[in-house]
């Protein structure tokens, strides 16, 4: 799955659940926070082609993608946009 979202370095780079997140550029929110949930945006799966147009949770903390995510409630798209 692949989910598009809008903190740290906003310059469409690829991130992996443990990777550390880039800043220096167009850079969305603050570095080294204890922990930061960010909406994140369903793309279609180029392999198999689904497309569910959810959005999710993803978890960062001190700037480390978690395995964190789920899906989001309103609530959380009112919270965190």
């Amino acid at each position: 799955m692949t989910l598009q979202f809008h903190f740290g370095n906003a310059e469409l780079d690829t991130y992996h659940i443990g990777d550390r997140m880039r800043w220096g550029g167009n850079d969305k929110g603050l570095p080294n926070q204890e922990r930061v949930e960010v909406i994140g945006y369903q793309e279609p799966c180029d392999v198999c082609g689904h497309d569910e147009d959810r959005e999710y949770v993803l978890v960062f903390e001190h700037d480390v993608l978690t395995g964190g995510f789920r899906y989001a409630l309103p609530e959380d798209i009112v919270r965190l946009e």
